[in-house]
């Protein structure tokens, strides 16, 4: 089994590998360069400044944010969750034109501060439809978009004396005024992610990833990426009528009723550019698919070393299993990227059959996740001194000239028995009495000793 370290939080329980990652994208969409002006408080340092602001917008953006993660075995599979609160939206249509005035002095001790916004007559402050917002980017469909709403201030359209329409009382004077603002409304929402020839249109869709070339995915795999969505704009007017009667230097504003129409209502598709998703994998390589130790003897040994490398990007985790008869310096490996290791692998027998198996190699490498290495030996037994070589040895000793001929010369023994103790240099007795024991010092002696006991033998009988 593989480190489970290697899995993370978006990636499926039991994945040997994974790899999670930040993309994000943006989307800009503008009828001008706009223009964002404030001169600040001026004249510095004096009791009495004043400040403008003026603002000119004219475009869209749309900001979206994911953590794509890559996970496998077999096979490599995509999932591109949004990233929360990484969407972002933000528009401005208009003009806004502002005027602050502020009063700081002390006097006697006492410090007035003054600070308000200026109103030009006859003059539109604010003409601007701005807003933004953040919320979550993949709102897929049925879930409702993420919408933004801006109007402008009511721009006077039309005042008119109401005591010219109709008879007013004495001391009692009014108008009728119709004002009018702009509306707009903007919303959003992603309704795909295309991943190379795979469409995801719902939360938690996978997308599988193929190898590009024949032999696997080597140390990487790269994949383009972008969500498509919908950006509609509803634009609208509203018209506010306004009657107003003053009394005694007091005025009482009389609403009618607003009326509000939409002006223009439109959908634009919004596709966001390819954004390259670089995936680092491990690729693993042996050094030799098989190991032949050379002969040992059984209690001993024979040493060799197998070579794993690591071509990929991304770190390789190994596990070995050895057969019977066989023991490795390591079972479990994690090899850095573009970098190798070696591993100890001993024939150590328990018995005298010879070496036939394999080792077992799992990885987290996409292309190989199983690997194996066929290892083979023979067991040679401890040598036991010299051969056995029994009566025919002698014989054939005799014949070939390896011992004298006793029998034709004479060998000098007296008459009478052999004696009983004769100290034979380590010859073995028995029913062979030709066996050395150990090829000793003695055993010459022996040799020769039994040689004059033929002999002696033969020369009684010779009587």
């Amino acid at each position: 089994m593989l480190l489970a370290s290697s899995a993370r939080a978006q990636c499926l329980e039991g994945a040997v590998g994974c790899d999670e990652q930040e993309l994000d994208w943006s989307y800009r969409r503008a009828l001008f360069d706009g223009i964002d002006y404030d001169t600040g408080w001026v004249p510095g340092g004096s009791p009495v400044q004043m400040r403008v602001v003026v603002t000119l917008a004219g475009e869209t953006n749309i900001d979206l944010g994911a953590d794509p993660a890559t996970y496998w075995p077999d096979p490599l599979t995509l999932s591109v969750p949004g990233r929360p609160g990484s969407g972002h939206l933000r528009v401005g249509y208009g003009f806004e034109f502002r005027v602050y005035f502020r009063f700081d002095v002390t006097v006697a001790g006492i410090r007035y501060n003054v600070e308000r916004e200026l109103d030009i007559p006859s003059v539109p402050m604010d003409l601007l439809l701005a807003a933004e917002g953040d919320f979550d980017p993949f709102l897929f469909p049925p879930s409702a978009p993420f919408m933004l709403t801006d109007s402008t201030e009511p721009v006077p359209l039309y005042d008119a004396d109401l005591g010219r329409l109709i008879s007013l009382p004495i001391g009692v004077s009014g108008g009728f005024r119709l004002d009018i603002a702009a509306a707009l409304m903007a919303a959003y929402h992603t309704e795909r992610v295309q991943a190379e020839d795979t469409i995801l249109t719902e939360v938690g869709a996978t997308a599988p990833l193929l190898a590009l070339a024949p032999e696997g995915f080597g140390a990487f795999r790269e994949t383009e990426i972008h969500p498509e969505g919908v950006l509609r704009f509803i634009t609208s007017l509203a018209l506010s009528p306004i009657a107003y009667i003053e009394v005694a230097g007091r005025r009482f504003d009389l609403p009618i009723g607003a009326l509000s129409f939409d002006i223009a209502d439109t959908e634009r598709d919004v596709i966001f550019d390819d954004v390259t998703l670089h995936v680092p994998l491990p690729d693993v390589a042996l050094g030799s698919e098989s190991i032949a130790f050379a002969p040992v003897e059984l209690g001993d040994e024979a040493l060799e070393l197998l070579r794993i490398d690591n071509d990929g990007e991304a770190p390789l985790e190994v596990a070995l299993v050895a057969p019977a008869g066989v023991v490795l310096s390591s079972a479990m490996l994690v090899i850095p990227p573009a970098s190798r290791v070696h591993v100890e692998v001993r024939h150590v027998p328990m018995t005298s059959a010879p070496l036939a198996g394999a080792l077992e190699l799992t990885t987290n490498d996409p292309d190989t996740p199983r690997l194996s290495v066929a290892l083979s030996g023979l067991v040679t037994m401890a040598d036991a001194g010299p051969a056995d070589t029994g009566a025919a040895g002698m014989d054939a000793g005799a014949d070939t000239g390896m011992m004298p001929d006793v029998g034709s010369s004479d060998a000098g023994m007296p008459d009478g028995d052999f004696p009983d103790a004769l100290d034979l240099g380590g010859v073995s007795g028995g029913a062979c009495g030709c066996r050395t024991a150990g090829g000793g010092p003695g055993a010459p002696w022996g040799l020769a000793a039994m040689a004059m006991l033929v002999a002696w033998r033969r020369r009684r009988r010779a009587f």
